[in-house]
């Protein structure tokens, strides 16, 4: 089970000093196993969780679409197929892991869109796939939009706690922190590529990172002004001396499906070189 395991950066000298310290400290412990990576609810926590994660649905994402492509169904009804059952793989990883590779994932997608409607291969562009309306009455569904989507979704839900988490994690930290972790107040990634599971869901809830390209559309568009009520940081100066008020209110509960995925969340944040779990 994961929580037997130790999670570590994979090199033998150093498994083998593990081993050698659980053996001489806690020796129940010395049959521990010590793996680069672990699965836990659905998740690769450790050295390239995200990729590992992301595998398995990208599987089944191509078994259904080579399933709705080899069925004799019109297009309409391969379209809403697709996007009932191919689309919606990703729907849970895509909650706490963002997307770790896009341009793959983009290329997957341009190339099931393809097969599910019997196209010859790149016959569309990606936004042309997308675009569908004005000669077919339904678009396949944007995968790594959903996939931002449902992070979002998990992160305004869970705002108030995602915040409180993350104050705690810094205090924990305190003067480890290095210089640009204090400065900028993110969570230490313990050496590991993939971005802390915290820092992820606050990009999304702040739009940063890779959801930083719809900030201009929650400003300008009035039917998206709603999401300025939680995402958009404290007051910003402007060049005249005013400044923009923004309120930031909190809302979503604390629970978070179990009140056992607290700790999880807390673990999944602060991945150490080595970690007990």
């Amino acid at each position: 089970m994961f929580h037997h395991c130790l999670l570590c950066r994979y090199y033998p000298e150093l498994i083998a000093c593990i081993k050698s310290w659980l053996t001489h400290n806690i020796a129940d412990w010395k049959d521990i196993q010590i793996v680069p990576r672990g699965k836990y609810l659905g998740f690769f926590l450790g050295r390239d969780g995200a990729r590992e994660t992301y595998s398995l649905p990208c599987k089944k994402y191509l078994e259904r679409v080579e399933d709705i492509g080899s069925a004799s169904a019109p297009s309409l009804v391969s379209v809403l197929r697709y996007n009932e059952r191919a689309a919606t793989v990703f729907s849970f990883v895509s909650q706490v892991i963002p997307v770790h590779d896009p341009p793959s994932l983009a290329a997957l997608e341009q190339r099931g869109v393809h097969k599910v409607l019997k196209l010859p291969p790149n016959s569309m562009s990606r936004k042309l796939m997308h675009s569908l309306e004005p000669f077919h009455c339904k678009s396949p569904a944007a995968i790594i939009s959903m996939c931002r989507a449902s992070m979002y979704r998990l992160a305004r839900r869970e705002a108030v706690f995602l915040r409180s988490l993350h104050e705690e994690i810094l205090e924990f930290w305190g003067d480890s922190l290095d210089v640009l972790g204090f400065c900028k107040k993110t969570v230490p990634n313990g050496g590991i590529s993939d971005q802390p599971i915290v820092e992820a869901l606050l990009d999304a809830l702040h739009l940063r990172g890779d959801f930083a390209p719809y900030q201009n559309i929650v400003c300008t568009d009035p039917n998206h002004s709603w999401i300025a009520d939680v995402t958009l940081p404290p007051p910003i100066p402007l060049s005249m001396g005013r400044f923009r008020t923004v309120h930031i209110k909190f809302s979503g509960s604390l629970r978070f499906v179990q009140t056992s995925l607290r700790s999880s969340l807390k673990s999944w944040s602060s991945l150490w070189g080595v970690s007990s779990v």
